[in-house]
């Protein structure tokens, strides 16, 4: 395979009008350059149909081709060409990444062709590489066919010159012919005078051949050179454009930067507006607050001179200060107070409701347990006038006693009940069956009676309720009378609130100061980084700017750089034509 190699790179080097003029030259050209045209793109596609087709292969259409096959397809097109060149070459999509570019390098390709790109050979932005790519290999591959079959086919000498089937020299270049002649004319007049040999014109042809195939080597090796260093210079300006793609970026985030530090600017500015509005206010309030301190002074120093002209004492003074704050704290506590009955006072209501009901139904639960008592004496027999001569009980809902309630007091009521059950009782004890009777009906009469005194105690209850609900009601209004005779001291207490509020407010004041010397502060900082970033910028686009005019002249030094390899590839083929 090294032989193989170096023959195709010496192939490639002296003969590239035939094999890279159409290809290597634009692909130099176009290094920086990320897409091709269709015309170029169209031109590698039928290079490599006709070139796979002449070999008995046919993986796909050159539409697939074009557009960018399958990836399997890829691989076999791959490992059918590189085995052309080492049979043991076998190309797979785990090892396409690193083997590809490493054969393409060791077989001389001039371009680069980086690793990160052949994990997608296929892609959109990948493709048209590898389509150039597998383009110049195939024409390098169809030259050294026809290059060694022509060779072997012809019978070429080493000298270059194509022997006929006779054994003449075929000269087909009129440099070669003005040299064979010139040797030829030299040793014929050498052979007249005798003093030519059979060996003689050999060894001179040979010398001369040697000293021109030195001075073509040199050329190659010279060019091999240029082509190295245009490589390398491809390479850098290929870096080139990558960072520039990146300064770019860079640019674009700095604008978003430089806009968002704009948003900042702004909001700082309404900021610093509202804080001056709340200043400007703060400084009216604190103006009024200071002309009411000045007359709240004023008042004091009068006060004071009053005291002194009238010579108080001040301990008299010192006492009613504490006697003052213990009323204070007597009025908070009763304020509390207040509004904690105010808080129940609904309730009370609400209570007070429900308890004029109950008292109506226990009225009627205790005429119905009357008439039950009677009609139950009735059916059996008994004496009813004491129970007809119980008065009903009345209840009085707006009455403040339970004596003006039920009308009558609940001792004797309950006194007049025991007489009249002992009276039936000594009555109904002749007889077992009446008795019987007349202890269900006293167990009956006794379990309303209970619930009966259950219900009055409920109702008393409920009734000393309602007596406390009125006199909370009435020590509320005391309260009130009270707390009008405080009013002068709760107003000595709200000038005190009062300096307060105004030291607060100074020292609001002070705050709102700095904060102002604060805001300005960052205002300045601000600006002073937008005029950083406009700076960073300006010198950003002139770094741009100088970049791109020194690319710009690069890339037209290696465009006439390409001319002269060009125009020396046109003077090397002639003198290639003499070995021909």
């Amino acid at each position: 395979m090294d032989s193989f190699l170096s023959s195709l790179k010496r192939v490639k080097s002296v003969l590239s009008t035939q094999s890279q003029s159409s290809s290597l030259p634009r692909l130099q050209r176009q290094s920086s350059v990320p897409k091709y045209s269709v015309t170029n793109k169209k031109e590698c596609v039928q290079c490599i149909i006709g070139f796979l087709e002449s070999k008995g292969f046919y993986p796909c259409s050159a539409k697939e081709l074009l557009k960018s096959p399958p990836l399997q397809i890829l691989l076999e097109i791959w490992n059918f060409l590189f085995r052309m060149v080492d049979a043991s070459m076998n190309i797979t999509k785990d090892n396409m990444a690193t083997e590809v570019p490493k054969f393409f390098k060791d077989f001389g390709y001039p371009q680069i062709m980086k690793t990160s790109h052949m994990r997608t050979p296929t892609a959109d932005h990948q493709w048209e590489s590898n389509l150039v790519a597998l383009s110049w290999l195939c024409k390098i591959l169809l030259y050294e066919q026809e290059f060694g079959c022509r060779g072997k086919s012809s019978g070429q000498g080493a000298l270059g010159l194509y022997l006929g089937g006779r054994g003449k020299a075929t000269i087909s270049n009129s440099r070669v012919l003005q040299l064979v002649t010139d040797q030829a004319t030299k040793h014929y007049q050498l052979y007249i005078q005798g003093e030519e040999n059979s060996m003689q014109i050999m060894e001179d042809f040979e010398n001369v051949i040697e000293v021109e195939s030195s001075k073509l080597q040199e050329s190659v090796d010279l060019k091999v050179d240029s082509l190295e260093e245009l490589r390398e210079k491809t390479l850098e300006l290929q870096e080139e454009l990558e960072g520039f793609a990146k300064t770019k970026e860079w640019i674009q985030k700095a604008k978003l930067e430089l806009k968002q530090i704009e948003e900042v600017t702004r909001s700082l500015q309404a900021s610093c507006i509202q804080a001056e509005e709340q200043l400007k206010a703060s400084r009216e309030a604190l103006k009024e607050e200071q002309l009411g301190l000045d007359e709240q002074e004023r008042r004091k120093k009068e006060l004071e001179d009053a005291i002194e002209a009238q010579d108080i004492n001040k301990n008299v003074l010192l006492d009613l200060t504490r006697n003052i704050k213990a009323l204070k704290t007597r009025i908070s506590e009763t304020n509390r107070r207040i509004k904690e009955m105010e808080h129940e006072i609904p309730t009370l209501e609400s209570n007070a409701h429900s308890m004029e009901i109950q008292l109506v139904r226990a009225q009627k639960t205790f005429t119905a347990a009357h008439e039950s008592i009677t009609n139950f004496l009735i059916s059996n027999g008994g004496d009813v006038d004491s129970w007809k001569n119980i008065e009903p009980v009345r209840v009085n809902v707006t009455g403040s006693h339970e004596t003006e309630i039920l009308g009558v007091s609940p001792s004797t009521y309950e006194r007049v009940l025991d007489e009249i059950i002992h009276n039936d009782r000594d009555r109904m004890q002749q007889s077992a069956e009446a008795r019987t009777e007349l202890e269900a009906a006293n167990a009956e009469l006794e379990t309303l009676c209970n619930a009966l005194a259950r219900q009055m105690s409920e109702t008393l209850r409920e009734i000393s309720m309602l007596f406390k609900a009125h006199i909370l009601e009435e020590k509320e209004s005391v309260i009130l009378v009270e707390t009008e005779k405080l009013a002068e001291v709760i107003r000595k207490a709200a000038r005190d609130e009062l300096e307060r509020v105004q030291r607060e407010l100074e020292n609001l004041g002070v705050s709102i100061s700095e904060e102002n010397n604060r805001l300005k502060q960052q205002e300045l900082r601000a600006q002073e980084a937008w005029r950083t970033v406009v700076e960073r910028l300006t010198k950003m686009y002139q770094v741009a700017k100088e970049s791109k005019d020194s690319n710009i002249k690069e890339l037209r030094g290696i465009i006439s750089t390409e001319k002269n390899l060009l125009q020396r590839n046109e003077d090397d083929k002639v003198e290639t034509d003499i070995n021909v």
